[in-house]
């Protein structure tokens, strides 16, 4: 039997004293099924990540996985990127940003493909420089309603995928309808960064980095997705890539 490729995937931090915590009182890791069930069904060994206390083991957590995923969640932290909140009520995760942010770099000086997914694109963004629309009906205005409906499944668009990109390599087409759970984007784009994605009222829905190795976002999310034959490539070229580093 081979040997599957290791796939880190980042956990989402549930304080203790949030009002959906089931803990007692206690912080709570986890991470939602679809993200390790997306990595094993694509080929790969997914393995959750919490946040560690000792930062000396993210060289030996980067060193031990041969690629990352960072997950969905709360909103990032406008602070890591030079902003302060505009509303108070949004809940945010500065203390799981900044370890993503350091576990990334960790990843790159390592050269393991790196693969964000919704929050995780912006999380990556922000971690090569850029910044984010902390609200887009506010802040940004007009357009498509990026935010989840109640109803399942969520709510859908099109995307336009650009030349010349990993993404449009993988998935083989130039449009794709995706679903859409947030009211967070990117706003400037990081260095070194480009546009592989957008919807049709131009907010961003994926980027990458150029060259080696594949480090790319998609703001949409695949693992939920994997009964279609498209997702399921996104997540299997990545897969694949991990199992080269």
């Amino acid at each position: 039997m081979n040997r599957r490729p290791i796939i880190g995937i980042t956990c989402n931090l549930m304080p203790g004293e949030d009002e959906r915590s089931f803990s007692s009182g206690r912080d709570v890791f986890y991470s939602n099924f679809d993200y390790p069930l997306a990595v094993e069904e694509a080929g790969g060994l997914p393995v959750l990540i919490p946040l560690l206390i000792d930062r000396y083991l993210l060289d030996q957590m980067a060193g031990e996985i041969n690629g990352l995923v960072v997950s969905g969640g709360d909103d990032v932290d406008p602070s890591t990127y030079g902003e302060e909140l505009i509303d108070p009520r949004w809940k945010r995760d500065r203390q799981r940003v900044l370890f993503e942010m350091e576990l990334i770099k960790k990843c790159l000086s390592q050269k393991k493909p790196i693969l964000g997914i919704c929050r995780g694109m912006q999380v990556l963004n922000v971690a090569f420089g850029g910044t984010l629309f902390q609200d887009l009906p506010s802040q940004r205005g007009g357009g498509i309603d990026h935010r989840m409906s109640a109803a399942f499944p969520a709510k859908r668009h099109l995307i336009s995928i650009q030349k010349d990109t990993n993404l449009r390599n993988i998935l083989g087409m130039d449009t794709l309808a995706v679903n859409s759970f947030h009211h967070q984007a990117i706003k400037t784009l990081g260095n070194g960064l480009k546009v592989s994605a957008l919807a049709p009222d131009g907010v961003l829905e994926g980027l990458e980095r150029r060259g080696d190795p594949l480090i790319m976002g998609v703001q949409w999310h695949p693992e939920r997705m994997m009964g279609e034959g498209v997702q399921k490539k996104l997540l299997r070229a990545f897969v694949q890539q991990c199992g080269n580093s």
